[in-house]
């Protein structure tokens, strides 16, 4: 039984010089306390928020997935690409393009993190609940439309 919560002051003080030594925005912080406290606390961790967890931890290192395209009729159905966490944006870029283009996504749009292949986009590519690729096939949910993407294997 916990007798004194933290503080938001505190959790954001103890979370200082997280970011590669630098410090998150303060706004952001204050987002996740809110989460926690709004959010029951479980002991242990089911598989869908253990890959959610692993799914962030990736971004912030930086990792190359498949990105799966939206056209229905393109050359290529999908194309590497390089994505990552720096501060409070997801950015992204195509490693097949000549000019690497870096596009970005402030956090803050991400509204969900769909796991396996449930969207329009896995389904026209024919990949589907039980295929054995679904375990690598995830997609991030960005104000009503799908970054859907797959990883090399499903330990990545």
């Amino acid at each position: 039984q916990i007798k004194e919560k933290m503080t938001k002051a505190e959790f954001v003080r103890n979370n200082r010089g997280i970011d590669a030594g630098g410090d998150l925005p303060t706004a952001l912080l204050e987002d996740v306390y809110d989460d926690i406290v709004n959010s029951e606390i479980r002991t242990g961790m089911d598989f869908s928020d253990l890959g959610e967890s692993e799914l962030m931890d990736w971004l912030q290192r930086g990792t190359v997935f498949k990105k799966y395209t939206h056209a229905r009729v393109a050359s290529d159905r999908y194309h590497q690409c390089r994505l990552w966490v720096c501060v409070d944006q997801l950015r992204y870029t195509n490693l097949a393009s000549r000019n690497r283009k870096v596009k970005m996504v402030p956090l803050a749009m991400i509204e969900d993190v769909l796991l396996g292949p449930s969207t329009e986009v896995f389904r026209r590519n024919r990949f589907f609940p039980d295929s054995p690729e679904a375990g690598t096939c995830f997609s991030l949910v960005l104000r009503g439309r799908t970054l859907d993407l797959q990883a090399a294997t499903p330990e990545e």
